[in-house]
């Protein structure tokens, strides 16, 4: 559910917006800060990073099924 507050929040501000037990948990886990009142949230620097890992995953070289040559995928004939 907190992935769905980080992806769902102003691109240009970073004011997040959920429930106050998602906001807390944000808080909590050093990716998010509340302001004094008007008690808003916005992004800590690891929360904005952790927002553009989430919008735009890097495949990860490890667990890639194509294998070392990039082949694996094709037919003999294809090669």
């Amino acid at each position: 559910m907190q992935q769905q507050v980080l992806k769902a929040a102003e691109p240009q501000t970073g004011l997040l917006t959920g429930t106050p037990a998602q906001l807390a948990g944000l808080i909590a886990g050093g990716w998010a800060f509340r302001h004094p009142p008007p008690h808003r949230c916005n992004f800590t620097p690891a929360g904005r990073h952790l927002r553009e890992r989430l919008l735009d995953p890097v495949p990860d070289p490890s667990s890639s099924t194509t294998g070392p040559s990039g082949l694996a995928g094709l037919r003999r004939s294809d090669r």
